[in-house]
């Protein structure tokens, strides 16, 4: 979705008139746009699974510390 309004706004659609219609508040549009502009939607993707992969190592690396600091 976060492309494809992207892509919309992009192509000279006006940017309130596209978040109205796919119920989108104008400042995560620009949100999103600061943050994605500029990047396809495979991109996209990868950045979120990366994102995703994060989070498990974070906390494998807390479990570490806090299991050194016991000890």
């Amino acid at each position: 979705m976060k492309s494809y309004l992207l892509k919309k706004a992009q192509a000279d659609v006006p940017v309130k008139a596209t978040c109205r219609k796919y119920g989108t508040g104008n400042s995560t549009f620009y949100q999103w746009r600061e943050k994605y502009g500029g990047m396809d939607t495979s991109d996209i993707k990868l950045r979120k699974i990366e994102a995703e992969n994060h989070k498990p190592k974070q906390m494998l690396a807390e479990l570490g510390l806090k299991s050194q600091s016991q000890e």
